[in-house]
């Protein structure tokens, strides 16, 4: 038992310095820069759905019907992090956009696409530059 706790605290280090501010930049020298406004790529919710990172690490946003925030890291090789902060909680559409940037540990952005993907490489969301 000792050892799967110890083993799911270097992740949760990692993840807790790389929001923290542990040296990645927003904009890395060797990544995307992901700052702008960032829309479903499937078109849900028509242009409704949006995450807005901004410059100073912080993103708001709606999954269509509710308004969202949060704060956002992103650094060498692709690394992401995300945290999401309170909602409001109107039923609609409600694209998933706050759990896709909570969830994902890498971004790669290809042309006007970004592409999100969890710790197992497994695609949490798919936006276009809005």
């Amino acid at each position: 038992m000792r050892t799967s706790r110890l083993s799911l605290l270097g992740p949760a280090c990692a993840l807790a310095v790389l929001l923290a501010g542990g040296g990645i930049a927003h904009a890395a020298p060797d990544g995307p820069d992901l700052v702008g406004t960032w829309l479903p790529a499937d078109g849900q919710a028509g242009g409704r759905a949006y995450a807005a990172l901004a410059a100073d690490g912080t993103w708001t946003g709606s999954d269509g019907c509710n308004a969202l925030k949060g704060t956002w890291q992103g650094g060498p090789d692709g690394a992401f992090a995300a945290t999401s902060g309170p909602s409001t909680k109107i039923g609609c559409e409600n694209v998933p956009i706050a759990h896709w940037l909570a969830g994902a540990t890498q971004a790669e952005r290809d042309g006007d696409t970004l592409v999100l993907r969890d710790a197992t490489g497994a695609e949490t969301g798919r936006l276009v530059a809005g």
